[in-house]
């Protein structure tokens, strides 16, 4: 990210919070451009993002012929049935996530929330949104959860609701980021418990991003032992 849009992202960060958190519209200008943009984005810049108009794998949403189920999926398939997203992780969204996540500008999720809610409003409806939780001691480093964040805009927007208490995270594991596929999944191992409300409900995990989909897949099984009739995946942005 450039110095001028980080300085940029950073000086409208403490606006654009206050007034999305009290219902108001969002600051007039573009936080990539500076242009106008009543959303938070302009709509040159939203053209611009790296959205996912190609065809995926209903299943883990990589790009598949025909949006058939990938043969991934078909050897070792992921305990969510479906994954939706909305973006490829790349360019804009590569610079807003990290920006949001590591610098505290968690309002820069609910501005892509916001865009991208109607991709979400395919298929059938679920019973709840569980946002991915944060283990009590990240929370307290990061102060804020981004997939909360997310889900709270979609919670308003596609009016499902919210349902955080049904997965707790109770291991503090490290950082996905620093892992190889096979470490990301044997580090998750146990480190989710649900709660039996999840018996017999459609649920979507929300998370920002989704790389090798290790950490959802453990998630999903845990709230599918538990009880869950159904569990899916709707992320932000999709590593491809």
């Amino acid at each position: 990210m450039s110095i001028y849009k980080n300085n940029f992202l950073n000086k409208l960060h403490n606006q654009w919070l206050s007034l999305f958190r009290h219902g108001l519209l969002p600051p007039a200008q573009c936080v990539l451009c500076g242009g106008d943009g009543r959303q938070g984005i302009c709509d040159a810049c939203q053209l611009a993002l790296p959205w996912l108009d190609i065809a995926l794998c209903p299943r883990c949403a990589m790009p598949s012929n025909n949006a058939q189920i990938c043969a991934e999926c078909h050897h070792n398939p992921p305990a969510f049935t479906h994954t939706l997203a909305a973006f490829a992780y790349q360019t804009h969204v590569a610079q807003l996530v990290p920006a949001g996540k590591f610098g505290e500008r968690w309002s820069l999720f609910a501005l892509l929330a916001q865009i991208s809610a109607s991709h979400y409003r395919i298929g059938s409806r679920p019973d709840c949104l569980v946002p991915m939780p944060l283990h009590a001691s990240r929370l307290r480093e990061r102060g804020f959860n981004q997939s909360m964040e997310i889900a709270q805009v979609w919670q308003r927007e596609l009016g499902v609701p919210v349902q955080p208490d049904l997965l707790q995270r109770i291991r503090d594991t490290s950082h996905q980021t620093q892992l190889d596929v096979a470490a990301r999944a044997r580090n998750m191992r146990r480190a989710f418990q649900a709660s039996p409300n999840a018996r017999g409900l459609h649920i979507v995990l929300v998370d920002d991003v989704m790389t090798s989909g290790a950490t959802l897949h453990v998630a999903a099984r845990t709230l599918l032992r538990a009880g869950a009739r159904q569990v899916d995946a709707w992320v932000l942005a999709r590593t491809l």
